[in-house]
């Protein structure tokens, strides 16, 4: 009997061995790829990184001179292998032409997307040839921006992002750095994986989306700037760049609002920001709603945007007045004709008031206490005034206020103070006469409780508190005798009371003028005549200025002041 016999059959044996071979001609195959695309990217890295050394000596030199393709610190760039030739070109630019490339790596290289070059050119006719002395010409501009920081396919390398892969950053906290930039941790964020926040933080620590319209303060510029979508306004505003359509209108402080705000606001921003509402009108830097109840300066254009407003005479922007009797001014006011003494409006304005007049863009009362430059016919509207020399002057031709002045106002004969007139007007008054100089109308005798006369002739009376100017030293002196007695300045052209409280520039003869009375004063060494309840400290040239106050001041013998006590 024959035994069964065991183990495999040379069948099986021979499906092993092909097996096998099979996956060592694939392990040498992917070998191979990972070697040549290890050796391609090892050249694309290295005239990466010449090209940045050449553009530099093109910009600063206008020449390449480096002897040997090294960097700063003495490393060979690339395998000596291979050969480099740096080539400059007349339009600017410049080639780095690496020969002795093996057919394979070559194949890689022109496989590649690679996007810094201008231009690559393969031996004469683009094609990799089969030997290895392949030579490969990398054509680049003769500036590059890119700061050598891409990798042998077009990515930025690793801690470098940006479109010209010139920011650098380094992942925080384990984040993974990917060609697209870190890929950061569940709960965090940011370019780096450095915050928590999925947004940006204020310098409080409170967490904002990116999306929030409102503008989050204080914030810092780093924070702010943790989102493409958000601007930082006044170096501490943190608001959105761009407005969003319900809101569109953005102030200078970042702030996005539309133009049905309130009728007592306005907000500070740019014509071209104004204009993105409807609703609005811009004046001088600001943006107001058009049912504003403020009249503001503006140009015809921007006024016409509002329906409901009114372009006044003056360039302004007004709501119309809310009654058709009302008058509407130059800067867009609405007055009654009681109100009205005189305005700045247009003629239709000012005849809406049947008792008022309309010269140079003015309306005026008729009781107004002016002459007025008009014609006959417009005068004629006030049965107060009369027509004289091409003015519209008020009735003076009564018992009452019979004497005209120079500009038309009616004064009584009984008038205390001097009237600028001519010697005709002032003849209407028996108790008056023209003054020395014939230019004012003034009293023939002051009434007694009027004591003194200015220069021009005006009765004053000395117990008023007044100041009184253009009056003679010796008129001033007078009240003395009359039981209020007042002193002269330094020039005796203003009288003031002994009791004034300041120090008035005089001399030692006109501030004597108030010795022996309720209100004495003392001089200064800065020629000022002090009262004695002066509250501080003035240096005096001898101890008897002081001596003046008695009791209310003391002398210091060491400063040589006149102290209150």
């Amino acid at each position: 009997m024959i035994s069964a016999q065991t183990g495999r059959s040379m069948v099986e044996m021979l499906g092993t061995l092909a097996i096998m071979v099979v996956l060592t001609i694939g392990g040498i195959a992917g070998y191979r790829y990972a070697i040549n695309k290890s050796n391609a990217n090892t050249i694309l890295n290295a005239v990466s990184q010449m090209a940045v050394t050449a553009s530099t000596e093109l910009t600063t030199q206008g020449s390449l001179t480096l002897p040997e393709w090294k960097d700063s610190t003495g490393n060979i760039f690339i395998n000596e292998a291979y050969g480099v030739v740096a080539e400059p070109y007349n339009d600017g630019s410049f080639g780095l032409i690496v020969s002795d490339i093996p057919n394979e790596v070559c194949e890689r290289i022109k496989g590649m997307d690679w996007k810094l070059p201008e231009d690559i050119l393969i031996n004469d006719t683009d094609n990799c040839d089969a030997d290895d002395d392949n030579e490969i010409n990398f054509i680049f501009s003769g500036t590059l921006n890119n700061n050598g920081n891409r990798d042998g396919e077009g990515n930025c390398r690793k801690g470098y992002t940006g479109p010209d892969c010139a920011d650098k950053i380094e992942c925080q906290n384990g984040g993974i750095w990917t060609p697209q930039g870190c890929e950061c941790p569940d709960g965090l964020y940011g370019a780096a994986c450095d915050t928590d926040c999925n947004g940006f933080k204020n310098q409080a620590g409170t967490c904002y989306s990116c999306n929030v319209v409102e503008v989050i303060h204080p914030t810092t510029e780093t924070e702010c700037n943790r989102c493409a979508n958000r601007t930082l306004y006044k170096n501490r505003l943190c608001g959105l760049t761009e407005c969003p359509n319900e809101l569109p209108v953005k102030t200078v402080y970042g702030r996005c609002v539309k133009c049905n705000f309130s009728p007592y606001g306005s907000y500070q921003t740019t014509k071209e920001e104004c204009d993105k509402g409807p609703g609005c009108y811009w004046s001088n830097s600001w943006c107001y709603t058009c049912d504003s109840y403020a009249s503001n300066r503006a140009t015809q254009s921007e006024c016409d945007r509002c329906p409901n407003r009114i372009y006044t005479t003056g360039g302004y922007c007004a709501l119309p007045c809310v009654s058709d009797e009302q008058i509407m001014s130059a800067n867009g006011g609405c007055y009654t004709c009681d109100e009205i003494t005189s305005v700045s409006t247009s003629k239709e304005e000012c005849n809406k008031c049947s008792d008022h007049i309309y010269s140079n863009k003015t309306c005026y009362s008729c009781d107004v206490a002016t002459s007025i430059t008009t014609n006959e016919t417009e005068c004629h509207k006030c049965p107060n005034r009369i027509y004289i020399d091409n003015k519209c002057v008020l009735d003076c031709r009564t018992d009452e206020k019979p004497i005209m002045n120079t500009s038309g106002n009616c004064y009584a004969c009984d008038t205390t103070a001097g009237i600028l007139t001519d010697s005709e007007n002032c003849a209407k008054c028996s108790n008056r006469k023209m003054n020395n100089e014939g230019t004012q109308c003034i009293l023939n005798t002051c009434p007694t409780i009027v004591s003194i006369r200015n220069k021009t002739g005006g009765c004053l009376s000395c117990s008023s508190t007044g100041i009184f100017r253009n009056t003679a030293q010796d008129e001033c002196a007078k009240c003395k005798d009359l039981g209020t007695p007042r002193f002269s300045n330094s020039t005796g052209s203003i009288c003031y009371l002994c009791s004034y409280d300041n120090g008035i520039s005089g001399t030692v003869e006109t501030c004597s003028m108030c010795n022996g009375t309720d209100n004495p004063r003392f001089m200064g060494t800065d020629e000022k005549c002090y009262p004695c309840n002066y509250e501080g400290s003035v240096s005096v040239n001898h101890e008897s200025e002081c001596a003046k106050c008695g009791e209310l001041r003391i002398y210091d013998t060491e400063t040589g002041k006149c102290n209150p006590k």
